[in-house]
């Protein structure tokens, strides 16, 4: 059996919820690998300059969710909303699956991947990025998605590693996910 990969994506996401997902019938979200924003669709731009993970994922690999900003609505004197706001809050909010490998579609005019929103394990308690201790974790510190100057890279990868310090952090705060999370690692 080959052993799955792990990615990591970010992403300045509001909706990282069930709602969303099953208002949008738990459409699969595509990641479009050239262009940076597309308007009307569940669409993000994750190309790493140095390394093409595109090129990469295969259907079943893992993905943790990672959100970058959480989503604020500012209220005026009159109590009706005035603007909307992202707050840096960067966290890791749940884990996927890839669905579909890279693959060119005509909606998008490019070459896109898809995430399995239907057995997305999204975390009732979230890891905030400093409860993982980074700077005194000398593995992490050195994994992709958290080096100096990676910010920008919305998919990036995880050695298995690095990948078992984070879930071990996740499982301790969400126990109840335990079997959950364990069941999408092996299905």
């Amino acid at each position: 059996m080959e052993m799955k990969r792990i990615f990591y994506l970010k992403a300045n996401r509001k909706e990282w919820n069930d709602k969303f997902n099953e208002k949008n019938k738990n459409l699969d979200w595509t990641l479009i690998k050239n262009r940076p924003t597309y308007e009307g669709g569940v669409l993000y731009s994750a190309r790493h300059k140095k390394r093409d993970y595109f090129e990469l994922v295969k259907p079943g690999d893992l993905v943790i969710l990672h959100s970058t900003h959480i989503h604020s609505s500012r209220k005026n004197k009159e109590g009706t909303i005035d603007r909307q706001e992202f707050i840096p809050k960067p966290r890791i909010v749940g884990i996927s699956k890839i669905k579909k490998r890279l693959y060119y579609d005509d909606r998008y005019k490019d070459y896109v991947i898809n995430i399995d929103v239907k057995n997305m394990i999204l975390f009732n308690k979230h890891i905030e990025i400093r409860e993982l201790d980074i700077i005194h974790n000398n593995l992490l510190k050195n994994a992709e998605p958290f080096k100096v100057g990676s910010n920008r890279f919305g998919l990036t990868e995880l050695k298995k590693e690095e990948y078992e310090i984070i879930m071990d952090k996740i499982i301790n705060k969400n126990p109840e996910l335990k079997n959950k999370i364990k069941q999408l690692e092996q299905g």
